[in-house]
């Protein structure tokens, strides 16, 4: 199973015994929401201790990060909000030898608890008595290495988690797996990370392209690690060594080294990655290496993640959906694909509804979280408020390929729309194109438009950007809604055919969609959505495009691209030079962005001439990766991946 680490320093000596594990348990062979056996749960207002998938054990808060096939986790009651409670999980009875040992340690992986109180516990007396209480302080999934002093002459130790939940406190979830009961070697370095992460763009290169390799190293045993040699192979190709000494990583600390040599792939396809780390005396090498696929593409697509956002007039705090989402664009423009999925108002696509509702088992449980909720590439819910992270999230993922919407026709109210894809690399399977057509500033002076406000004065009072002030229910005079779906093309699962089973890298694959557009929708409002998804993973968007429908007809105001961007050399180690022509003089902005979106760099220059123009950009302290390079004029914005190797 995956696990993300936050690793604690903790000096531990042990004298017996040494590299012995004791009891290991990751919920792997537990069949339902049974719990593995000897395990005990005492509850005191109906929560439940489950074992089972993300989807099994529904907790708010349960799908960030969730990397674990199977795992323990304690589903609350309906009442979980204000109900003052205390749920307790307890191990089986643990024999240990009868040597003697100064300290053992538990590794364990918790969710995110907030605003409650959560220890972990043991006992030497078969619980009739318990010590060494540690608070879990966790803001989402993390590795603890929990201290057990051990006392003398036992036989057998339990371990318990308690959680207290305050009334109307905000519990969000309380998860374990992978626990190892041990003591440590006087040696034990482990690779538990390793980048690239598969699945996300880092992985895919064009051939010849270097390719950054981090490895995070984990010191697992009682003494410091000093040197570490890290190496790794791709495919049958040469092993490839790099020396780090010094690091001076102590008892359950870690640091991340990168390989001083890139790696490349040398052509389009598959390959496999392979890392591993040698430290003299190491105790356990069973952890000391990783392998990753990399992917030789053609070129790497910009990303644009879909938010598929759920809500509704009725929902008083769907307000809350609603100006995220604004919020979202505003900031990104049409680097994001948003949605506004309604229900239960005139606004709404019951079809489309119904489906995000109920989508294909990712993980995502759009229910759960009921009204307002936001889903990311079909991969991940959050609450809106969380829509940035969403956002990023999702966009440090490969993009496969390129959508795009060049051209349409209007006869009438007939509009024909032709979307294509270009592939970055060879794919097979089931893939679809979807078509979604939205329509922002939604105005109707009619009943089911007024909008439900719960952060009013008149109900809740609860400060959100000046909701606050206004009525419980907001006259539909004064709302507009933005990015409402107003169809959705062969339904949101998408068009059977549209694209083939195998398609190939670099050609361009079409298909045009005929589309009756309503009479009362406005035109100049009107947006296209095209994404491709994979049937085969659950309906997974891969990427997507949108593009003003008056654009798109040619009737639009369209900006100018500058002409002639040059950016070299790709990849950049120290200057990245730029150059471009703009057509006119004027104030020209460029920025460095990390594939969180984060900005890195960033430089304005005013009053610049029309024609040629150079532009340096320093790179050589910023971590190797996949960049992108926004250009910003009064012509337009340019976009270049760009990457950066140190």
């Amino acid at each position: 199973m995956k696990k993300i680490f936050t690793a604690i320093a903790l000096l531990l000596f042990a004298q017996n015994g040494i590299g012995q594990t004791f009891y290991e348990e990751d919920f792997e062979n537990t069949t339902g929401n049974a719990l593995p056996a000897g395990w005990q749960m005492t509850n005191d207002a109906g929560g439940v201790w489950k074992t089972g998938e993300a989807a099994d054990i529904q907790t708010p808060g349960l799908v960030y990060g969730w990397e674990h096939t199977r795992a323990a986790g304690l589903e609350l009651d309906t009442n979980w909000y204000s109900t003052q409670r205390t749920d307790i999980i307890t191990s089986p009875s643990i024999a240990l030898p009868s040597t003697v040992f100064q300290f053992l340690t538990l590794q364990v992986d918790l969710f995110s608890l907030t605003s409650n109180v959560s220890t972990f516990e043991y006992s030497v007396n078969n619980g009739a008595t318990w010590s060494n209480a540690q608070y879990l302080n966790i803001s989402a999934w993390d590795t603890k290495f929990l201290w057990i002093p051990y006392a003398v002459n036992a036989a057998s130790i339990k371990f318990r988690f308690k959680v207290v939940t305050g009334a109307g406190s905000s519990f969000t979830g309380f998860f374990m797996d992978n626990l190892r009961f041990y003591s440590p070697y006087t040696v034990d370095a482990e690779l538990y990370d390793l980048q690239p992460h598969e699945d996300e763009v880092h992985n895919y290169a064009s051939p010849g392209q270097g390719v950054a390799v981090k490895g995070t190293v984990l010191n697992r045993a009682w003494t410091t690690l000093n040197d570490v040699v890290f190496k790794y192979q791709v495919d049958n190709g040469p092993v490839q060594t790099s020396v780090h000494n010094g690091i001076n990583v102590g008892s359950w600390a870690s640091t991340t080294i990168t390989h001083n040599i890139p790696c490349t792939v040398p052509g389009m396809g598959n390959y496999t990655l392979k890392a591993w780390i040698e430290a003299t005396g190491d105790g356990d090498n069973s952890d000391d290496t990783l392998t990753r696929g990399l992917i030789g593409a053609s070129y790497l697509p910009m990303k644009k993640p879909v938010i598929e956002e759920r809500g509704g007039t009725w929902c008083g705090w769907c307000v809350r959906g609603s100006y995220y989402n604004d919020s979202l664009a505003e900031i990104y423009g049409d680097s994001a694909s948003i949605i506004s999925v309604h229900n239960g108002d005139p606004m709404a696509i019951p079809a489309y509804d119904s489906y995000i509702g109920n989508l294909p088992s990712n993980g995502v449980d759009v229910n759960y979280f009921g009204f307002p909720a936001i889903v990311g590439d079909r991969r991940e819910t959050a609450d809106p408020v969380n829509i940035f992270y969403l956002f990023r999230e999702q966009r440090t993922r490969f993009g496969y390929g390129d959508i795009k919407i060049v051209s349409a026709s209007l006869s009438g109210n007939e509009l024909t729309l032709p979307v294509s894809f270009k592939p970055a690399i060879d794919m097979s399977g089931n893939y679809k194109l979807v078509l979604v057509i939205t329509e922002d500033s939604v105005h109707k002076d009619t009943l089911g438009y007024q909008q439900t406000n719960s952060y009013s004065y008149q109900l809740q009072n609860i400060p959100f950007f000046g909701y606050q002030s206004l009525p419980m229910f907001i006259p539909a005079a004064d709302m507009y809604y933005n990015q409402v779906a107003r169809v959705v093309l062969d339904g949101p699962g998408g068009t059977a055919g549209s694209l083939p089973a195998s398609m190939t890298h670099d050609v361009l694959y079409t298909h045009t969609y005929n589309v009756t557009l309503n009479p009362s929708w406005n035109i100049d409002h009107l947006k296209a959505v095209a994404f491709i998804v994979d049937a085969n993973d659950n309906d997974a968007i891969l990427n997507s495009t949108n593009r003003e429908i008056p654009v798109a007809l040619g009737t639009g105001k369209v900006k100018p691209a500058p002409v002639n961007m040059v950016v070299y050399p790709n990849p950049a180690n120290d200057v990245l030079y730029l150059a471009v022509s703009p057509r006119k003089a004027g104030e020209v902005v460029i920025r460095l962005m990390d594939m969180t979106g984060r900005t890195v760099y960033q430089a304005s220059y005013n009053a610049i001439a029309a024609g040629k123009q150079g532009f340096t950009v320093p790179v050589k302290e910023m971590a190797s990766g996949i960049y992108n390079l926004q250009v910003q004029m009064e012509e337009g914005t340019m976009n270049e991946k760009v990457n950066i190797v140190n």
